[in-house]
């Protein structure tokens, strides 16, 4: 499979430290923070990690906002899934009731594997 082929990413200030290939978030202080909980509703996935220190030091950190993109598994899933994020900004199968994020162009065979996605964060599922 060719690699991610973004349509739409940008710089945003990060709020925290931040794993490359997470869903993150917009926070309350308008900046992006990296998802927590299954019940968040993601802007897009980090493209780079971003510390503690890269924080401190006023560094942005690229974010894809639309779509094909690179993601980190939270469980298996199957290819076509649609999908939302876990409670640490890997995506996993989507349930009704949380926002959708897009859907796997691929599958993953367990926690942790890389894939890739459609990424689609309007909480509309496509």
């Amino acid at each position: 499979m060719s690699g991610p082929g973004y349509i739409f990413n940008r710089p945003f200030t990060p709020g925290g430290a931040i794993t490359q290939f997470r869903l993150v978030k917009f926070s309350a202080t308008d900046t992006v923070v990296q998802c927590t909980a299954a019940a968040d509703n993601p802007i897009g996935i980090a493209q780079e990690t971003i510390s503690a220190q890269d924080v401190t030091d006023g560094r942005q950190v690229s974010v894809a906002l639309f779509g094909a993109a690179r993601a980190i598994a939270g469980a298996a899933i199957t290819a076509g899934a649609v999908l939302m994020n876990d409670t640490s900004g890997r995506v996993i199968t989507a349930t009704s009731t949380n926002f959708a994020v897009g859907r796997a162009i691929q599958a993953a065979s367990n926690a942790g594997d890389h894939l890739d996605i459609i990424l689609n964060p309007a909480g509309v599922v496509i």
